[in-house]
């Protein structure tokens, strides 16, 4: 893995676990709906690469979409850290 964010490559996640969850929930309905509505197969060829798709983002937490559009769904840093010293908070 430290091998891919020193080439690059990684790719920082923007799909928080809520939006992960529910993700993955369509891509597997999309799959079922292929079933259920007997799409044919110019249909089901649509409800198979959205499905995977969806599920893909699920797995990865990695929307490109996201990105273009700079949104991100994953809680900001910062929670948990000391405040900065000087600020009035803390002991003395």
């Amino acid at each position: 893995m430290t091998n891919l964010m020193q080439k690059g490559i990684f790719m920082e996640k923007n799909v928080g676990m809520a939006d992960s969850f529910i993700r993955f929930q369509l891509g597997v309905a999309m799959f079922v709906n292929i079933i259920i509505l007997e799409t044919g197969i110019f249909g089901s060829l649509i409800f198979i690469v959205l499905g995977f798709l969806l599920i893909k983002s699920s797995v990865e937490r990695y929307c490109p979409l996201y990105t273009a559009l700079k949104i991100t769904t994953v809680p900001k840093s910062g929670y948990g850290v000391p405040p900065a010293e000087g600020s009035g908070h803390g002991a003395h």
